[in-house]
């Protein structure tokens, strides 16, 4: 069985990841420590010892978001082991850990716990350096663990920490105002009515729950360009990373019922199977519901399990 990027990366990731936690969380808690007097300070510190709180928090958070990130790892992992048990000698059960009874909806580029997260972050980041430029003594200059030293002035610090305000303050507002749309619309699921689906077979899948408004479905056989771990593409940017190799929709109207069934024939291709973690481009088999109805609306994108069943090569 060969070996993809998923596998690669679930093992470098646990072999880092608690390395990464014990320099960064144990710093951030040392700090943390040394701002609440906890510990005796290293050394001087030239104003209020909760700044050397706050840059803790900082680091902690950072040291922690390692933890998260190895956590789902090997959740995935544990997950694609039970795919390569239940279906031995298959490559794609390395390709994605995913759940033989169905999927969520594809999430946004941006979520609100995204971006709340960043502001909150951000937020203990700059409170030192509001400190240095507002507080009592401020004089515009910039020090940093007291060995690195910048003199911008008063006015450039107050333009500065009053762009970076705004910028915090967009974010907030982003985040709430993707927590309320999150907390308004209804989120969906996709039933399978089998695991996994093959080119040219019939693609059965349930709705759930069945939604209350006519909706346009689309199936489409999608190739992406690969992305690194730090690019983040959204609105215009993505789509024109995204080619359509075939696609067919259809209207449906509300059935009676909790699920929508839904059904298309794929194509028999066999090259067009869904390759999620290859070494250059990412295929997949997506399934596009949309409907408006007044306030009502309906937007959600699920991605589809399609493999050429006995094939030990990733194409």
């Amino acid at each position: 069985m060969p070996t993809t990027k998923l596998e690669n990366e679930f093992k470098k990731s646990m072999r880092i990841v608690w390395g990464l936690f014990v320099v960064f969380g144990g710093l951030g808690l040392w700090l943390i420590a040394m701002g609440l007097e906890i510990v005796p300070p290293v050394s001087k510190i030239n104003g209020p010892p909760y700044l050397v709180a706050c840059i803790g928090v900082v680091f902690f958070v950072g040291g922690f978001s390692f933890v998260v990130r190895g956590w789902k790892a090997g959740r995935e992992r544990n997950q694609c082991v039970l795919l390569s048990r239940r279906f031995p000698g298959e490559w794609w059960v390395w390709d994605h850990p995913w759940d033989p009874g169905g999927v969520e909806e594809e999430p946004p580029a941006l979520t609100w716990r995204f971006m709340l997260s960043l502001t909150v972050v951000s937020l203990f980041f700059f409170i030192p350096f509001h400190w240095m430029m507002l507080g009592e003594h401020g004089r515009g200059e910039i020090s940093i663990f007291g060995v690195l030293r910048f003199d911008i002035g008063v006015p450039v610090g107050h333009l500065f920490l009053g762009i970076v305000d705004i910028i915090l303050v967009i974010w907030f507002l982003v985040g709430v105002y993707l927590a309320v749309k999150a907390w308004r619309e209804e989120q969906y699921r996709l039933r399978f009515a089998n695991f996994p689906y093959s080119p040219g077979a019939k693609l059965e899948v349930y709705l759930v729950p069945n939604p209350r408004l006519p909706v346009e479905v689309t199936l489409r056989y999608v190739e992406e360009k690969p992305t690194s771990k730090q690019e983040v593409r959204v609105g215009k940017a993505r789509e024109e990373a995204r080619q359509v190799l075939w696609s067919q929709r259809q209207w449906m109207r509300r059935q009676k019922g909790e699920e929508l069934p839904i059904a298309f024939d794929l194509p028999a291709e066999p090259a067009w199977s869904t390759h999620v973690t290859p070494e250059s481009y990412v295929y997949r088999w997506e399934l596009d519901v949309r409907g408006k109805s007044g306030a009502r609306r309906i937007e959600s994108r699920f991605f589809l399990p399609v493999y050429q069943r006995g094939s030990t090569a990733l194409g």
